[in-house]
């Protein structure tokens, strides 16, 4: 029970300074259109911060867990890698169900909410990350972190189970028109800012 409630209190800390720190600086959220007076297009923040939610919701691949709309709006509003790293750093201590830890953390981190499904491919890739490359994503924006995901096939994993197109190419990754995710590391989804378990 103590494990637990200490746990918690982390998860709590975390959650708290995820929120502290993003809700300092929304510079990057949006593109005002410059001062020429054209309508302002609002972008996503994290690994797809050049892209509309709209144009995200394209370039997902229809038969990916993470292709709905719902998903997409989500998605676009969240960083999720860094969540998803963020809690699989946070669960790594635990000595139980790590997924379903992981799984609980993104759901209270992310909001709205993402279905079950593309949870579960940030959840598998945190999971492949820790299985594969814990040492190197130790890290999880470090340079050793994201080559070991690559090599043992977490990156095309996640984002052949999201349907997300991957922000950065060279790392491997078919999912979507055009890739994303965004930076990870310990099983983080995302290839640009990396971060420890989630997708990507």
């Amino acid at each position: 029970m103590q494990r637990f409630i200490t746990f918690a209190c982390a998860v709590s800390a975390v959650a708290f300074a995820v929120v502290a720190c993003g809700s300092s600086d929304d510079s990057g959220s949006s593109n005002n259109g410059g001062s020429s007076g054209s309508s302002s297009v609002a972008l996503c923040v994290g690994d797809y911060s050049t892209l509309s939610e709209s144009a995200l919701e394209a370039q997902t691949a229809s038969s990916g867990q993470c292709a709905s709309k719902d998903d997409a709006s989500s998605i676009c509003a969240n960083d999720v890698p860094a969540q998803a790293a963020t809690c699989g750093l946070a669960c790594i201590q635990m000595t139980g169900d790590q997924d379903a830890c992981v799984s609980t953390c993104l759901n209270s981190m992310v909001l709205p909410v993402l279905s079950d499904a593309c949870v579960g491919c940030y959840v598998a890739d945190v999971a492949c990350a820790r299985t594969n490359c814990l040492t190197s994503c130790a890290d999880p924006t470090g340079d050793l972190c994201m080559p070991c995901r690559q090599m043992h096939g977490c990156i095309d994993a996640f984002y052949s189970c999201s349907g997300l197109p991957n922000p950065n190419p060279s790392t491997g990754g078919s999912g979507g028109s055009g890739g994303s995710g965004g930076s990870s590391s310990v099983g983080a989804a995302g290839e640009t800012s990396a971060s420890a378990g989630t997708g990507g």
